[in-house]
């Protein structure tokens, strides 16, 4: 994510630094925060299958970024595939995301490239 920033906006690595269940980059643009839990996963074949499974947030996570969402803040949860697929899913969707297809978390994605990512965090 760090090489794909462009001009203006303020990105910061702070897991396990500050709290259980808080994501993993803090993104600030023009005054507007948001957070960005980051997840890898390998494709699975069939489009139907789940893309995080129990590789996907912790309940911790979930709880969290639930819990912010509640008092406005917004947050991300940006997961890139082994073969390159990006998508990025609001926070107020966290309980459901582990549960996700693949072609769930296409469709439900409100970003699929570098520029729509940060785009979305302006």
């Amino acid at each position: 994510m760090r090489g794909k920033v462009p001009r203006g906006h303020f990105l910061e690595r702070i897991e396990n630094l500050v709290g259980v269940g808080i994501p993993d980059v803090l993104s600030i643009y023009s005054g507007a925060v948001s957070f960005v839990e980051l997840k890898a996963a390998a494709r699975p074949k069939r489009e139907t299958s789940k893309l995080l499974g129990v590789h996907g947030l912790r309940p911790e996570q979930v709880n969290w970024h639930l819990r912010w969402h509640q008092f406005g803040g917004r947050s991300f949860v940006l997961t890139r595939d082994d073969a390159m697929g990006l998508y990025m899913l609001e926070g107020r969707l966290a309980d459901s995301i582990n549960d996700m297809s693949v072609a769930t978390q296409r469709e439900l994605s409100i970003a699929s490239d570098w520029i729509q990512v940060f785009e979305r965090l302006k």
